[in-house]
């Protein structure tokens, strides 16, 4: 087993009876950090250590070299050259040992600015020798999106590119998370058209500059000051009490469990997930409140300012607004028009994010966690059930529909003939599950008569029988099931009636 160093800090590990500005000494203005940092110790089973940088700089580098066989560096925004500090360059470059950067991004306002960032980055000398520590040191970089993938690209990385959004994906131990944030979603849509109240989770900007904080009034004027867990992630602690002490709102600052309603800026993560447990929605300008919100289920509007939290959010498939087209929005009952949430490009994105994470831990010679090898490969074995039931219970010839959600590999049924349900015109998935039981009814109907033999249900898709219960019954009542095995699947034979 390897030893790992982490160069960052344990998010719930941080003293409940701390200082507020000797918290933030330790672990920076941004308390999102904490949300990534602490998610990284789930990627892997090695042993490892938190290695936080204290007031004499960072832990010694002969130490590290001694003691450990891979450094993580939580890296968000190091392509920037005024966040890239030459002191950590420096530090890394002493170091003998792999390096494993993780969530590595750039700061920009626009794609446009690319060309013109990669002229700043290079026109610095601890920029390029930045890049060179990782050319050296770092087999493989995960970054958090795509514009950051071709920055890194441009400045001259020559490694493996890995594009996987942020590590806190894995705080769920939920397979079909987007299903479940979908069917809140829809609890929180009945609610916004009917105006009825609503407990959310109100992610303040970093910067109170006329712009941003327009976005506040109205979101306060949309939910109610009330009715708002109001969070200031970043900005630090003089930037929070300062903006609440000119409305002359009480403040708390927070590193332990709490239920209040209000302005609050936490230090602890496990107390800000257990703060916000019991919200509906969860709105704003900054991106990891809004992760931590969608792992527990919860649906978020991110609202969107520059490319790096667009990027981010379209890696994690979150949705979001841009500021002006949120400022433009008509009224709360017209909130719900603008939460274009895809329950299955979210699990799909989140899986891939955390296989490529996976695959990146295990290129190092690090073993990957339980918690991040079951959510990768847990359906493997289905996969194989599955096949098994269909080459020694169904046809030869048999045409069988599967309520994929998409994926293609339930499709593999050895030498059956297989379909998306839904599916389009051209046979493809759909893209949507049915709008209610008579849509999936009429469909259903309509391949069987082009020649489906049989509808085949994952243990994944229980769910439809109670979502769909109109459909259920027409199934049953109409369809002999051919398979009824709990652990695997349900099928239905639809070449005749159940009699």
């Amino acid at each position: 087993m390897k030893r790992v160093a982490i160069l960052g800090f344990d998010g719930f590990r941080v003293g409940e009876y701390e200082s507020p500005a000797n918290i933030e000494k330790r672990i920076g203005a941004n308390t999102g950090n904490l949300l990534f940092w602490s998610a990284i110790k789930s990627l892997f089973s090695d042993d490892y250590e938190y290695l936080s940088k204290v007031e004499r700089g960072f832990p010694s580098w002969d130490y590290v070299n001694q003691t450990f066989d891979v450094l993580i560096k939580p890296a968000a925004n190091h392509l920037d050259p005024k966040i890239l500090h030459p002191e950590l360059v420096n530090y890394l470059s002493k170091l003998n040992i792999p390096i494993l950067v993780l969530g590595l991004g750039a700061q920009l306002s626009s794609v446009d600015e690319i060309k013109l960032a990669k002229s700043k980055f290079v026109a610095l000398a601890h920029c390029t020798k930045f890049i060179d520590v990782l050319n050296d040191k770092c087999p493989v970089v995960c970054v958090r999106g795509h514009s950051s993938a071709e920055l890194l690209s441009e400045v001259g990385y020559r490694g493996i590119i890995e594009v996987t959004g942020c590590p806190s994906q894995t705080l769920s131990m939920e397979l079909e998370l987007g299903k479940t944030i979908g069917i809140n979603l829809n609890s929180l849509v009945e609610k916004l058209q009917n105006n009825r109240a609503i407990k959310a989770q109100h992610l303040l900007p970093s910067q109170w500059d006329v712009h941003l904080a327009s976005t506040v009034d109205k979101v306060r004027k949309m939910f109610g000051s009330d009715q708002l867990i109001e969070v200031q992630q970043s900005g630090g602690v003089e930037n929070f009490i300062r903006y609440f002490d000119r409305f002359g709102l009480n403040t708390d600052i927070q590193s332990s469990d709490r239920n209040a309603i209000g302005p609050v800026m936490f230090f602890n993560v496990e107390s800000w997930a257990a703060a916000i447990s019991a919200v509906e929605f969860s709105v704003g300008t900054r991106i990891h409140g809004n992760i931590l919100a969608t792992q527990l289920g919860i649906p978020c509007l991110v609202i969107s300012h520059d490319v790096r939290v667009n990027e981010l959010s379209d890696q994690l498939a979150l949705p979001w607004v841009d500021l002006d087209e949120f400022k433009a929005i008509s009224g709360r009952s017209n909130l719900w028009k603008y939460i274009r949430f895809d329950a299955i490009r979210f699990d799909k994105m989140r899986i891939e994010n955390l296989t490529k994470f996976r695959k990146s831990i295990e290129a190092l010679g690090l073993k990957s966690s339980a918690k991040l090898r079951r959510l990768t490969t847990s359906q493997a074995p289905e996969y194989q059930r599955l096949r098994e039931i269909i080459a020694t219970r169904l046809p030869a010839d048999a045409l069988v529909m599967v309520v994929s959600k998409g994926d293609e590999e339930l499709l593999k049924l050895g030498g059956h003939r297989a379909g998306h349900f839904p599916q389009a015109a051209d046979g493809n998935y759909a893209g949507y599950y049915p709008a209610d039981s008579k849509s999936a009814i009429a469909h259903l109907e309509e391949l069987r008569a082009k020649g489906a033999g049989f509808l085949l249900i994952p243990k994944p898709a229980f769910w439809w029988l109670e979502y769909y219960s109109e459909f259920k019954l027409h199934l049953e009542h109409r369809y002999r099931t051919a398979v009824h095995d709990e652990e695997t699947c349900l099928i239905f034979d639809l070449a005749g009636s159940h009699a």
